[in-house]
């Protein structure tokens, strides 16, 4: 399922932290797939599964009060699909708004 290419990389210690890197990324995307399969029925692969989570838009905006006060940051969360909705929820993907 891995493979590997050679990549625009000249130093030996330049394409193993490349190689350190995408193995991780593998790893983490592998544990999100089966935190979705075991908490929600989504039954997709994790390709899919990463797809569907792109498509969830959240943004941080930062109001400034003014010169004495403290930046007011809060979360913006576009609407989404709500059959992703049990999925996102499960797999803690959105910030704590409040």
């Amino acid at each position: 399922m891995l493979s590997t290419r050679p990549q625009f990389h000249w130093t030996d210690q330049k394409l193993h932290v490349h190689a350190f890197m995408c193995v991780t990324a593998y790893l983490l995307v592998t544990l999100l797939h089966l935190r979705a399969k075991q908490k929600t029925t989504f039954a997709v692969g994790p390709r899919r599964l990463l797809a569907e989570l792109a498509e969830v838009r959240c943004c941080r905006l930062i109001d400034m009060t003014g010169n004495k006060g403290r930046p007011r940051v809060r979360w913006q969360i576009q609407e989404f699909d709500q059959n992703r909705k049990p999925m996102v929820e499960a797999l803690h993907a959105l910030p704590v708004v409040g």
